[in-house]
């Protein structure tokens, strides 16, 4: 009796295949933007909904970083370069362009590479003859933030953060509706709920209880 050949399923289908394409391409493009790429009847709300919902199949996660490393490795772009490209923005100066009488040396600029560090030129010649040249340079600070990112320099968001946001949300409506201080509202909180609130979340609201107390001690 011969073996029946069983076909394995492929990991994303053709849409999903799209998809990650979309999210692997270097023009920005947003997450529900590229759901609309792919499923162009979508509506907006179904796509930006759906949207982050594939962003954590963990196989569609694979397939956008295999369609990065593609990309690059077909451009020739090793990650060595772009954080070394991302320096030289992030510590660009005018005085890698200009010469010692303070005009552009563009050749000087071409030679050394600094060139590179220049976002836009313009020149606008005036009624009077003056020319005058503008020049923008790189963002470093955008610059910075793509390399603490890329090293994981950047403090990462607590698990707990965003129920902690919302649960002060709420006990700032309740001091409202109230007509009370938000201090004692959350004091309030902490007496009628502190049991069914976590320990980890229960400290968060205590040291804020704490810093408003000591805010309103100062001001007596």
């Amino acid at each position: 009796m011969a073996n029946k050949k069983t076909s394995k399923r492929p990991k994303v289908n053709k849409q999903q295949q799209i998809f990650a394409e979309e999210m692997a391409k270097n023009e920005p493009v947003s997450q529900t933007e590229a759901y609309r790429r792919a499923y162009p009847k979508a509506s907006a709300t179904t796509a930006r909904i759906n949207a982050s919902k594939l962003l954590t199949n963990t196989n569609i996660q694979e397939q956008i970083k295999k369609n990065k490393e593609f990309a690059l490795a077909s451009a020739n772009i090793t990650k060595e370069d772009s954080l070394g490209r991302l320096a030289m923005f992030a510590f660009a100066d005018f005085d890698m362009l200009v010469n010692e009488s303070g005009t552009i040396d563009w050749k000087k600029a071409k030679e050394t590479g600094a060139f590179k560090v220049v976002k836009k030129f313009k020149e606008i010649r005036k009624p009077t003859g003056e020319v005058v040249r503008e020049v923008e340079l790189h963002d470093p600070i955008r610059a910075l933030s793509e390399i603490a990112d890329y090293a994981g320099w950047k403090q990462k968001p607590r698990e707990n953060d965003d129920e902690i946001s919302k649960l002060k949300i709420l006990i700032e409506r309740r001091a409202e509706q109230k007509g009370v201080p938000y201090k004692a509202e959350l004091e309030n909180y902490l007496e009628l709920f502190g049991d069914e609130i976590r320990p980890e979340i229960k400290d968060d609201l205590a040291s804020d209880l704490i810093t408003h107390l000591t805010r309103y001690l100062k001001k007596e």
